[in-house]
């Protein structure tokens, strides 16, 4: 197999796996769940990797869900922490990449250069 059929591969288990697993909040939480986030921003790696110029349709679809879902800090911790994991088993993130998406695809929220040592407790209402 090619080194790029290779990544590709291993960024797909990677996704797959962090949606098998979930990091799942407890039922009746408002939070949002690893889960759903990973899903709604999964269309977003092939930007966010470099092997697309701009968001698609499906990756601004999905972060204006998550823009959505997270409303309070606590919410925006939680999606941080679970945006980070998935960043840490992706090769070739562009963390400034991440934090264009909003812009990008024009929705009124901000999200930090998330890599694998951010620190998602400075969220704050700077975020979202």
């Amino acid at each position: 197999m090619s080194t790029k059929r290779v990544k590709v591969v291993a960024v797909a288990v990677s996704l797959l796996m962090l949606i098998q697993v979930g990091w799942s909040q407890q039922e009746g939480s408002s939070q949002p769940q690893c889960n759903q986030v990973v899903q709604q921003l999964t269309p977003c790696v092939q930007y966010v990797t470099g092997r697309e110029s701009k968001p698609s349709d499906a990756c601004c679809n999905g972060a204006k869900q998550l823009a959505a879902s997270a409303k309070t800090t606590k919410d925006r911790q939680t999606a941080c922490s679970c945006i980070k994991q998935a960043v840490g088993g992706l090769p070739n993130v562009d963390p400034s990449k991440i934090s264009s998406v909003p812009k990008e695809c024009n929705i009124d929220f901000s999200l930090p250069p998330i890599t694998r040592d951010f620190d998602c407790s400075t969220i704050k209402a700077m975020y979202w």
